[in-house]
Formats: C-alpha cells, sequence, structure tokens
C-alpha cells in the first residue's frame, strides 16, 4: 500500500466515523466541535472531547496531548497530570 492508498482509506474511515457520530451525537455538541476546533485550533478528536465535556458540564479535563491550563470557553480547564 502506498502513501496514496494509506492516506485515502484514513480518508474514507474518518469520513464514516464522522457520519456516525453525526447520528449519535446531540447537534448542538455537533456545532461545538467545529466552533472549538476553529477557535482554539484543535484536531477534530480532541474538539470532540472538549465539547463533550463542556455539555456534560465538566470543569476540568485531564489531557496530555492539550496546552496545560487552557481555559476553554471560560469553563473547562485543561490539566496535564504529567506537568510538574
Amino acid at each position: 500500500m502506498n502513501i496514496f492508498q494509506a492516506y485515502a482509506n484514513r480518508t474514507l474511515i474518518e469520513t464514516c466515523l464522522i457520519a456516525a457520530l453525526k447520528e449519535l451525537l446531540d447537534f448542538k455538541v455537533y456545532q461545538d466541535v467545529f466552533r472549538i476546533r476553529g477557535k482554539y485550533n484543535g484536531s477534530f478528536w480532541d474538539s470532540l472531547i472538549v465539547a463533550s465535556a463542556l455539555d456534560n458540564k465538566c470543569t476540568v479535563l485531564y489531557s496530555e496531548d492539550m496546552q496545560h491550563g487552557l481555559l476553554i470557553d471560560n469553563k473547562l480547564k485543561v490539566v496535564n497530570p504529567l506537568a510538574g
């Protein structure tokens, strides 16, 4: 499999996953994913986690991947549990 086939397969899988998520997610959460992604320049998947956390009224999100101390929408603080 060459790099173009691998990319096409990945794109197809992500497209199918996103289509399935649209059916499962509340429309507001789905819209928030793209708002958060644009505002904070995160990946789709990180934005999905953040949007779901906000929807569930979480105030702290533990993540090794996101910026430690980031305050999202003045409601959700990202904390890296490994940060010293």
